[in-house]
């Protein structure tokens, strides 16, 4: 009989041969062997490309951090200990020199602190300025002040009893610290001499009142009196 021709080329190769088979079969005397030629399953000529199966990869230690907090928060504490525990560079440490220095200025800034201060709280009315300060860089790279100045009014006023009151309180303010300075010390002399200077014109206008009050009004003369 004839046979069903397939467009599947395989399939129609597979039926030749099968035929062959039986007429060699049938001119040999042999059985009839009843074969059912069979479409194959799997077409031999697809060409849609394998899909590649998905293979899972290991995630970098930061992804998986990201993903799972607490394996984030152990990282972050970690590396916060190894920053701790890292001792201190070379160019940070102070040699036992250099610290010696460190403390010397340290109590030079108190004392020049201590000691302005000490100007301007007596000082009241007669400052002009605050403290100002001289600074030197110390090894630590901080600044200490080395010395200092408080600007106050020397000036005389109008009249002697005002001067003199005025160069009291500027020798109080001069020598209001513990340890005056030569400078604290001359601007106290100065002070007193103005006092002085004061004084001595204080009585010079008194004598002269006097006189011009006493004199005779029948000669025309005055006369001295002291009081």
């Amino acid at each position: 009989m004839l046979a069903p021709i397939f467009s599947d080329p395989a399939f129609n190769q597979g039926l030749m041969e099968t035929q062959r088979n039986l007429r060699d079969a049938i001119a040999t005397g042999a059985s009839a062997v009843s074969v059912s030629p069979t479409k194959p399953s799997s077409t031999p000529y697809s060409t849609t490309p394998p899909v590649p199966k998905k293979s899972s990869i290991p995630k970098p230690d930061d992804e998986v951090a990201k993903a799972d907090p607490e394996t984030r928060d152990a990282k972050e504490s970690a590396s916060k200990e190894e920053r701790t525990d890292k001792p201190q560079s070379p160019s940070t440490a102070l040699s036992p020199q250099e610290q010696r220095h460190v403390s010397t200025l340290q109590e030079i800034d108190r004392r020049v602190r201590a000691h302005e201060q000490a100007h301007l709280n007596a000082a009241q009315g007669l400052a002009i300025s605050r403290a100002n300060f001289a600074y030197e860089v110390g090894p630590d790279k901080k600044r200490y002040a080395i010395a200092g100045e408080v600007t106050i009014d020397t000036s005389k006023e109008s009249e002697p009893e005002k001067t003199i009151n005025k160069g009291y309180q500027i020798i109080r303010t001069a020598l209001a610290p513990a340890d005056p300075s030569p400078q604290d010390r001359s601007v106290a002399n100065n002070a007193q001499m103005m006092i002085q200077e004061a004084q001595a014109e204080l009585i010079r206008e008194s004598y002269e009142q006097n006189r011009s009050t006493t004199a005779s009004p029948e000669s025309g003369q005055q006369i001295d009196e002291q009081v």
